[in-house]
């Protein structure tokens, strides 16, 4: 007799006979702009407050690069056991089938970008937590910008450093309920790198230094900010929507450029009107005609109007 093959994550085909078919679960991801910002210890300290809750909260898989007060956190959580081949265990790695039997509220699992080890129902963890997700499962989850699919391109060329094979797709990550930024300023960042205070595998790269100068680490943390900001105007549109909200909401900026009598008027309203088309935001010139300035000749009044 043939056997059917299992439906995809997602697939309503998939849902068992005669039940209904779970709710999909939510997912949170906690983005940075480079590696060692504190994703994961943010990710620790929401699963936390989620304890604190009332909620069901385990961790699926974690990495916390013996970070002191992350390593503290562990003791609140109950830690599934890594998945184990052939008899020994795989630390790192997500053992799906036994998080599915746990069905926990929520669960945390570092590093969505992941590329599983050979042999894995999914080639990577996104593809996991999207199969968790599928069975009602909440997740909480860590990414950095250079991991993002339609990104991973830009960063390469911004820090010279060609990028590598775990990333995620853009519509998974649109896909999240939330999208926490963990954000630090370059000097800051630098700070704790010189002092030892950053503990990420990525920054005893031969790359590193290469990758963590202050002028990347700017691009960087604007490409993230941006992303997000994509992420969040949508949320809002959708929230509008859900609502019926017809009110129109100032979320969205508003230049406006002071000018005066001087010549170099012309470059500030050119400089307002194409900055105003680039972030597609309306844009106000304003000028304050005082008594001296009326009593200019009609043809220079006539120049600044």
């Amino acid at each position: 007799m043939a056997e059917s093959l299992p439906a995809p994550p997602g697939d309503p085909e998939a849902a068992p006979q005669g039940g209904d078919t779970p709710q999909r679960g939510k997912l949170k991801i906690f983005f940075g702009a480079f590696p060692g910002v504190g994703k994961t210890y943010a990710m620790l300290v929401a699963g936390r407050r989620m304890l604190d809750s009332g909620r069901d909260v385990v961790i699926g898989v974690i990495d916390t690069h013996a970070d002191p007060d992350s390593e503290a956190m562990l003791q609140f959580f109950e830690v599934v056991p890594p998945l184990a081949v052939d008899g020994a265990s795989r630390p790192g790695e997500l053992d799906l089938d036994r998080v599915l039997v746990r069905d926990a509220d929520v669960v945390l699992v570092d590093k969505l970008a992941h590329a599983n080890p050979a042999g894995s129902r999914h080639p990577h963890r996104w593809n996991d937590v999207d199969e968790l997700l599928g069975n009602g499962i909440d997740v909480f989850t860590t990414m950095t910008v250079q991991e993002l699919d339609s990104l991973a391109d830009v960063v390469g060329e911004i820090t010279g450093i060609e990028a590598g094979r775990e990333t995620v797709p853009d519509t998974f990550f649109d896909s999240a309920e939330e999208t926490v930024v963990v954000d630090m300023s370059a000097d800051e960042f630098l700070a704790r790198l010189k002092a030892g205070k950053v503990l990420s595998p990525e920054v005893k790269d031969a790359s590193a230094a290469k990758f963590f100068r202050k002028g990347n680490l700017l691009a960087l943390r604007e490409i993230a900010l941006r992303r997000t900001a994509d992420v969040v105007e949508d949320e809002v549109q959708k929230y509008r929507a859900e609502q019926a909200i017809g009110a129109v909401w100032k979320t969205q900026g508003h230049i406006l450029c002071c000018i005066g009598p001087n010549p170099g008027a012309e470059h500030v309203v050119r400089s307002a009107a194409r900055l105003a088309n680039q972030l597609d935001v309306p844009w106000t010139a304003g000028y304050v005609e005082t008594p001296r300035l009326q009593r200019m000749p009609a043809e220079e009044r006539a120049r600044i109007l």
